[in-house]
């Protein structure tokens, strides 16, 4: 099993969130605003044509915002790091697509919430912590 370094391990989600706006980012640009592919679309019928439509009809219909937002909750609640960077990348895909404000909530809500997450899990010593001025909410 392959072991990271804790700096890796912390750095590892917000690499993830990046590749994903990246990935938006170039399917936007590549995929969905050409319009030389648009017009190819209309007369012939490819598979990324059909991708391309289903990607039309997420942000069409505010679908990712609504994920985006849910996962938030979800990360809220469930306190996981993992649903944290889920929050996150599905906020900057929102952002990218067109779903600014549920993107916006998401994207900084689940780096926020990241954020705790990490700030819990690095192994501090809660009294240690008190005793320098710091005081961590439950």
């Amino acid at each position: 099993m392959l072991t990271l370094p804790s700096r890796a391990r912390a750095a590892l989600p917000w690499l993830v969130a990046v590749l994903v706006c990246a990935s938006a980012a170039a399917a936007r640009t590549f995929l969905i605003q050409p319009p030389e592919i648009a017009h190819f679309c209309d007369s012939a019928s490819r598979w990324w044509c059909e991708v391309r439509m289903a990607i039309i009809y997420t942000y069409a219909w505010h679908t990712i915002g609504q994920v985006a937002v849910v996962l938030t909750l979800l990360a809220f609640f469930a306190r996981r790091a993992w649903l944290s960077c889920a929050a996150m990348s599905a906020g900057a895909m929102a952002l990218v697509l067109y779903c600014f404000e549920p993107g916006a909530f998401a994207l900084v809500s689940g780096a926020l919430l990241l954020l705790r997450n990490q700030a819990q899990g690095d192994g501090t010593d809660t009294a240690r912590s008190a005793e320098q001025g710091h005081y961590q909410y439950p």
